[in-house]
């Protein structure tokens, strides 16, 4: 019978792989477009990762207040993204802010999905927009909420939240 270490280091080789290699400059994200998708109780941020790599943020969601994200990815590229909180009631959106200041929706959560993953079909730009359910934002609720976003070349196995919690500093 083989010893199982070999087989463990190679996998947890494989994690610290995980989106290396590929595209090594870190995408621009369409900044301009993103601001005219703002409503008033939104705020914008640029997570800052590797151009094959992730990042874990960690906020808060009051009411219809929150924070939205701002990703340049790359033609072929992986966008994915896991949002995890104390509550079933923290969703998120990913959209694609379009030429005339709209967007279009890529992918929106449902209480039984918490993650997506999305192949980037030429450079883009992509909005995540973390929400609460309409009743605990209509009381003003705040909740906590973690999103994992992990953006790699396409076959390449992204890291996990667990894993990225305990080997990356949140923005």
């Amino acid at each position: 019978m083989r010893p199982l270490l070999p087989i463990a280091v190679l996998l947890f080789s494989g994690l610290l792989a995980a989106c290396a290699g590929g595209v090594q400059q870190r995408p621009d994200p369409n900044i301009t477009a993103a601001q005219r998708m703002l409503s008033l109780d939104q705020t914008l941020e640029t997570p800052s990762f590797e151009a094959n790599g992730g990042t874990i943020v960690d906020a808060t969601i009051d009411g219809y207040k929150t924070a939205i994200y701002v990703i340049g990815v790359v033609k072929g590229q992986v966008l994915t993204v896991q949002v995890e909180s104390d509550t079933p009631n923290v969703y998120f959106d990913v959209l694609e802010p379009t030429l005339g200041g709209g967007s279009a929706k890529i992918f929106s959560t449902e209480a039984a999905c918490r993650g997506t993953r999305i192949h980037a079909p030429s450079d883009t730009t992509y909005v995540i927009r973390p929400f609460l359910a309409k009743s605990l934002a209509e009381r003003n609720a705040s909740v906590r909420y973690t999103l994992c976003i992990n953006r790699c070349e396409a076959g390449m196995t992204p890291a996990n939240c667990q894993w990225m919690r305990g080997n990356l500093q949140g923005i």
